[in-house]
């Protein structure tokens, strides 16, 4: 599986600390939980932010910690506080 950084195509992976992946696409046999959940073990510390129309229906509990959710369709101004405090 690959995702767009900095628009080139990189495996999950290489993804560093402090890299900034931008995934919009299905996953195939995975969610986006799942997805996040691996990049946690390989990368700790690593601040995620998920954008989805399926907010509604994650468990809290299965989110890695250092992940913050944005349900669609979703308020500008939010979008950029939630990237503020991301990046802090």
């Amino acid at each position: 599986m690959t995702c767009s950084l900095f628009k080139s195509n990189i495996p999950v992976s290489d993804i560093d600390e402090g890299m900034y992946p931008d995934m919009d696409f299905k996953i195939p046999r995975k969610n986006g939980i799942e997805v996040a959940r691996e990049i946690e073990v390989m990368a700790p510390s690593q601040k995620l932010l998920m954008i989805t129309a399926y907010a509604g229906i994650i468990d809290p509990a299965q989110k890695p910690q250092n992940m913050k959710i944005i349900a669609k369709p979703y308020d500008v101004d939010e979008l950029i506080g939630m990237i503020r405090n991301l990046t802090q």
